[in-house]
């Protein structure tokens, strides 16, 4: 197994540098820190009794000095993400702006064995692929879906994905949501 402590980007044509910074406990990331030139951010990981993950995010703008609190917990069934609760630091109470359920298929997930890294994504590193998703915020309104339709080779992996993502904009004096842009892409993957 590989675990990854640092990682570390300098981009030679700009004064862009970035890296990244692991900690483990049990093959299990429990903290990562993101320190550019311009802000650092501290990811904190708790594993709740109720099976749920915590991420309290802590980012800190190295130029104003502003320090941004926010909070995400997931939630799991059957090595899937199923939902994630968003939530940012107002008056020192975390408050909830959106919650976004996930669909899955039965099919494997390439990414999945990857120790620790479920904590960074969500989603992306979960048992099976992601099929969907709708966010909605906190006055359960939607604001967002996406789709994913995968090709699978014989082995059940996915070798294509048509990823499609709709944003809603919502009306402020009736608060209802309607579908707004539309970005879609595709993504192909390859084995040896």
């Amino acid at each position: 197994m590989v675990i990854v402590i640092q990682d570390q980007t300098i981009n030679v044509n700009s004064a862009y540098n970035y890296t990244e910074n692991y900690n483990y406990a049990n093959n299990l990331l429990t903290s990562y820190s993101s320190i550019s030139n311009s802000s650092s951010t501290n990811y904190v990981f708790t594993n709740n009794s109720d099976g749920t993950i915590t991420e309290n995010i802590t980012s800190t703008d190295n130029t104003s000095g502003y320090i941004y609190h926010s909070m995400h917990k997931r939630y799991y069934s059957d090595g899937n993400c199923i939902k994630i609760e968003y939530y940012v630091d107002e008056n020192s109470i975390m408050t909830l702006t959106s919650t976004t359920y996930y669909t899955y298929d039965t099919k494997n997930n390439f990414r999945k064995n990857g120790a620790g890294w479920i904590y960074l994504v969500g989603t992306l590193w979960s048992k099976n692929n992601e099929t969907g998703s709708i966010t909605k915020n906190a006055s359960g309104v939607v604001t967002g879906t996406s789709q994913s339709i995968y090709q699978y080779n014989s082995q059940d992996f996915p070798i294509s994905c048509n990823y499609s993502n709709v944003y809603y904009s919502i009306d402020p004096i009736t608060g209802i949501s309607s579908p707004g842009g539309t970005e879609t892409y595709t993504e192909a993957y390859t084995y040896y």
